[in-house]
């Protein structure tokens, strides 16, 4: 699964570095605008059905700490299962592992279609179940670039890819994120992280990998 993402995360930066400049909200292309807005009409449904749900999972988190030939250093594991209430993280239960060796986890994935973005639809594209959107941000350095895989039936999110082109105190960053339907929900059952965080005199360079599983789903 790993090597299978740091291939798909390659050939996203290459598609992306390649896009043409397209409005999301002004698209030329009419196939681009129909998926982008059901892309969004959908998970802003996703949202507010989201906000009066509760959530816990079980999250198992691998942390690696990678030499400058990419060598992994050291690997440190923290499972632990989390409650989430309207939307946000309301409580966590550490079952192994030591939570100070772990930034903060995150699973949220930015709000895409709250942001202006130039799009382009992967160029061979054949009409199969998964539908590729190359995204460049029009909004400022602060949003990421990325690719954004939806089903071209349901309007689901399935797969993101994104780039932080500009994050303070970091050389680079890179978010994906593998998701799947729960109850209905789009839920991401994977997550990574790559970064190489700038320091005083040295750089830092890691990899968070985040599996998620055991999801219940309960009316508030």
């Amino acid at each position: 699964m790993i090597s299978r993402f740091f291939m798909l995360l390659a050939v996203g930066g290459l598609f992306v570095a390649a896009a043409a400049s397209l409005s999301s909200e002004e698209s030329a292309d009419p196939v681009i605008s129909y998926y982008w807005d059901k892309a969004r009409q959908t998970a802003q449904h996703a949202d507010s059905a989201r906000n009066s749900h509760e959530f816990d999972f079980l999250a198992t988190t691998f942390r690696h700490r990678v030499g400058s030939r990419g060598e992994i250093l050291r690997t440190d594991t923290l499972v632990s299962r989390r409650f989430l209430k309207n939307g946000q993280e309301d409580s966590v239960q550490v079952l192994s592992g030591d939570p100070t060796r772990f930034p903060i986890l995150d699973i949220n994935c930015p709000s895409l279609f709250e942001q202006s973005y130039h799009l382009n639809m992967f160029p061979n594209d054949l009409g199969g179940a998964d539908l590729a959107i190359g995204i460049i941000s029009d909004s400022g350095s602060d949003q990421p670039d990325g690719l954004v895989i939806i089903d071209r039936i349901n309007h689901h999110l399935k797969w993101l890819y994104l780039y932080y082109p500009d994050v303070p105190g970091y050389k680079r960053l890179t978010r994906s994120f593998r998701f799947r339907l729960v109850e209905g929900f789009a839920f991401p059952d994977s997550v990574w992280e790559v970064g190489t965080k700038l320091g005083v005199f040295s750089e830092e360079c890691y990899r968070l990998e985040t599996g998620i599983s055991d999801i219940n789903i309960s009316r508030q």
